[in-house]
């Protein structure tokens, strides 16, 4: 269940550090078998923010594996800005388009359970007026406002 306050995104989660943002790109996914027994799809308590981040040779990221069989790709119009790790141990993929035809661009948090289940996806409006709620877990939808604070709050929801 993803649960939305009204707090700023620094209260509730823990960015990448500097350091792990630079490190060298890693392409194998779980290639130590001397870890110990992994249960399911569970992710060696060394990947930074509960998930394989693997860059290009330029700095960006190419791909993040959540668990053994989910794989958020960057393309040429996708780029993976930010990967984080929130409180319940969800890992948080923040995905910006760049639309073919006009110069804006959108942004979309999705976040996966560790399991690589996506529980919920976040899309706000480009102008950042409004934003829209998609929770997998609970089957429902809710429009999002931003408060003064610049947190987020819903104002309807419905099921889906």
């Amino acid at each position: 269940m993803v649960a939305i306050k009204s707090v700023s995104r620094s209260e509730v989660s823990q960015s990448l550090s500097a350091e792990e943002k630079n490190a060298p790109p890693q392409r194998r996914f779980l290639q130590n078998t001397q870890l110990g027994s992994l249960q399911g799809d569970a992710l060696p308590a060394n990947y930074p923010c509960g998930a394989l981040v693997v860059r290009d040779a330029t700095g960006q990221v190419e791909y993040v594996q959540v668990s053994r069989w989910r794989r958020v790709s960057a393309g040429p119009r996708r780029r993976i800005a930010d990967v984080v790790r929130m409180e319940q141990g969800n890992v948080a993929v923040l995905i910006e388009k760049q639309h073919e035809k006009q110069s804006s661009s959108s942004s979309v948090w999705q976040v996966y359970d560790l399991d690589g289940h996506m529980e919920a996806l976040v899309q706000c409006s480009a102008d950042g007026q409004f934003g829209v709620l998609l929770d997998y877990c609970l089957r429902d939808v809710s429009r999002l406002s931003y408060t003064r604070e610049g947190g987020l709050q819903v104002i309807e929801r419905r099921s889906i």
